[in-house]
């Protein structure tokens, strides 16, 4: 097992350093917990990447981002109930 991890999209897989050589650097019982950490940040950020970027892309089409200010966290849930009860039963919006 190397500092390194592999990613499949669509039938090809990549393979991603988790840092500078980590393909050449063996993950060993000294180093492991560092593995792990580098791992658990890669999966969580840079690993889903593009589905985050697909998210905020679909978000932005419900409720552009310029309108977000004018909300506070709660009226901005009110809003999205609504607009997802209204697609859900066909409704125009």
């Amino acid at each position: 097992m190397f500092f390194s991890v592999d990613k499949e999209i669509l039938g090809e897989i990549s393979t991603h350093e988790l840092k500078p050589e980590g393909g050449d650097l063996q993950v060993t019982e000294e180093n492991k917990e560092e593995y792990i950490r580098l791992v658990a940040e890669w999966r969580m950020s840079r690993g889903v990447e593009e589905q985050t970027q697909a998210f905020f892309e679909g978000f932005n089409e419900v409720l552009p981002q310029q309108y977000l200010q004018y909300f506070d966290a709660k009226e901005l849930e009110v809003r999205m109930n609504l607009k997802l009860f209204l697609l859900c039963y066909g409704m125009r919006v």
